[in-house]
């Protein structure tokens, strides 16, 4: 299943990432250690992880295992405000899980709820699909807020689910959510 490389709503616009996104990444949020406490990857340390990440991003892309979209403004599509991602289940096609990141000085405004919508509804334009769904850090409440304005349903704990490197070695409990078709 290929997926768009844009997404337009009425307040953003969603597009796929590219290598020269680096320096902004790095500057909106990946060298945030506050805006990356909760991810899967370490807070960068220089514009080449951020091209790095980046790097796999458009890989990913290529083979179909994630897609992602940097989160702009419509009228500043060069500011890379964050990013939103869905990944197939590889064994079960009707099966796909997202995950998101924003920069600091966009929080509050709704914006990343707005993505969330926007990409589990196109996913949802594809009948395969019946379940997105996500996982969050059991600390993480303004993740589990935008899931729930987004149309997503709280369903349980995962224990020791998922290693988040800036909140230390051990793995974390993670609740899931999920929006059905």
């Amino acid at each position: 299943m290929l997926l768009p490389e844009i997404i337009d709503t009425k307040r953003l616009h969603l597009r796929k990432p590219h290598l020269e996104d680096a320096p902004v990444v790095f500057r909106n949020y990946g060298s945030d250690p506050e805006a990356t406490r909760f991810l899967t990857w370490p807070t960068h340390c220089s514009v080449e992880d951020a091209f790095e990440g980046l790097h796999a991003r458009v890989a990913h892309w290529e083979l179909g295992t994630e897609f992602s979209w940097c989160i702009t403004l419509p009228d500043d599509c060069d500011c890379v405000m964050g990013m939103i991602s869905a990944s197939p289940d590889p064994r079960y096609s009707w099966r796909w899980s997202i995950g998101y990141v924003l920069g600091r000085q966009w929080w509050g405004k709704g914006y990343m709820t707005e993505a969330v919508r926007a990409v589990k509804d196109e996913l949802f334009r594809y009948p395969v699909v019946q379940r997105v769904w996500a996982w969050v850090d059991e600390d993480n409440y303004a993740s589990m807020r935008v899931l729930v304005k987004a149309g997503f349903t709280r369903e349980g704990v995962l224990h020791r689910w998922s290693l988040h490197p800036q909140m230390g070695a051990t793995p974390r409990d993670c609740w899931t959510f999920a929006a059905l078709r």
